[in-house]
């Protein structure tokens, strides 16, 4: 079996690292993989030759956190160089499958099925967010492109109900296979208090850890009023990050007094992330848009209990996950994770046991079964 997979990488981010664990996977099954990369990304491509994965990457780095509108035009500066090139219009004739994942990868492919006509090859499509409706001439565009793939993929619960919801005419297309961890990378011997001690952490701190880049939708600004009413020096919050929304926080955080409390990390690599998560007590995380975290799942992988908001809530999290109605709830469920330890560390070994059956070897199976029913 060939595939070829179609990516809009940037940096090193969730979508990336479960794309690089799934393909691992993949790889021991001795299929032929090639991954076409419509963005540059050097940490990406560093994690993709280290673990023998075949690429082909063109244009330039579109940078950590890319506005939509950002890559819409992106798609029309690069849409020449990649319908002209030979080895695009290779896939469509050697490839069984071709696999876009989000935007603009998914136009792309959807272009090619209509410029190459060959009925051997089969177009499957990864989409890792909630939909929203956004009126029905986008909704028209974005149904006119679905509509050419063979299968649909979402990644939650919560994404494939929106995609239903909002495409009834393809929703029969439309199949879950969630997100993976792996959890082999949150086994380590090292102590929680040596880990603190590497990474320069307060050693007697309660840590609540939020990795996510600054945006909008990540909701930083919140943790500002959750550190208000949380009247305990000794509950710091860790952020590791960049993103549009960073200074705004960082400057809020100053004038009230409360930068004391916040250790910033930056960005940092996937080997220094984990480390991180197993050094912190818990994980808060007030983002108001998600298809399926991937930083949620590591920080269950390494055993830490959740705290979020329920409009980013997904079953395939399990139970034991906080949910919370509202930022009020959010502050109270917080206050007893940061003063019931007992609590915390019981919620996190259930929230770790609640995820062991989305290992690597298991989502790469359901794929597996996709594409061979498809060929």
């Amino acid at each position: 079996m060939k595939i070829a997979i179609f990516s809009t990488p940037v940096s090193f981010g969730g979508g990336e690292k479960q794309l690089i664990v799934l393909l691992k996977e993949l790889q021991k099954h001795h299929i032929d993989l090639i991954l076409f990369n419509l963005a540059r990304a050097q940490e990406f491509e560093t994690a993709l030759l280290q673990n023998n994965i075949k690429f082909i990457s063109i244009g330039k780095d579109l940078g950590f956190s890319p506005r939509f509108t950002k890559y819409v035009i992106y798609f029309f500066e690069i849409l020449p160089s990649i319908i002209f090139n030979p080895k695009f219009k290779e896939v469509f004739f050697n490839y069984d499958i071709l696999w876009a994942r989000g935007f603009p990868a998914n136009a792309i492919l959807a272009l090619g099925k209509m410029i190459f006509k060959n009925k051997k090859y089969k177009l499957v499509y990864s989409h890792h967010a909630e939909k929203h409706y956004k009126g029905k001439i986008l909704r028209f565009i974005n149904l006119f492109v679905l509509q050419k793939f063979d299968v649909i993929i979402g990644v939650s619960s919560l994404v494939v109900n929106s995609l239903k919801s909002i495409f009834p005419e393809i929703s029969e297309r439309i199949i879950l296979i969630p997100n993976s961890v792996d959890f082999s990378k949150f086994s380590t011997n090292v102590t929680k208090e040596k880990l603190r001690e590497e990474l320069e952490l307060p050693k007697d701190a309660i840590l609540g850890i939020y990795p996510a880049r600054f945006s909008k939708s990540k909701n930083h600004l919140f943790l500002v009023k959750l550190l208000q009413e949380i009247e305990n020096n000794d509950f710091k919050v860790v952020l590791l990050g960049e993103g549009e929304t960073k200074e705004l926080f960082f400057k809020m955080t100053k004038d009230l007094g409360l930068l004391d409390r916040i250790v910033y990390g930056g960005f940092v690599k996937q080997e220094i992330l984990i480390k991180y998560l197993l050094a912190c007590d818990f994980c808060v995380f007030p983002s108001l848009a998600e298809g399926f975290s991937n930083a949620v799942l590591e920080a269950m992988a390494a055993g830490l209990s959740v705290v979020m908001f329920k409009n980013i809530w997904t079953e395939e999290y399990g139970k034991n996950v906080i949910v919370c109605e509202d930022e009020v709830e959010f502050i109270e469920k917080t206050k007893k994770l940061v003063f019931d330890p007992d609590y915390r560390k019981k919620l996190g070994i259930a929230c770790k046991n609640d995820i062991k059956h989305l290992s690597p070897e298991e989502i790469a199976n359901k794929y597996l079964e996709v594409f061979k029913r498809l060929v």
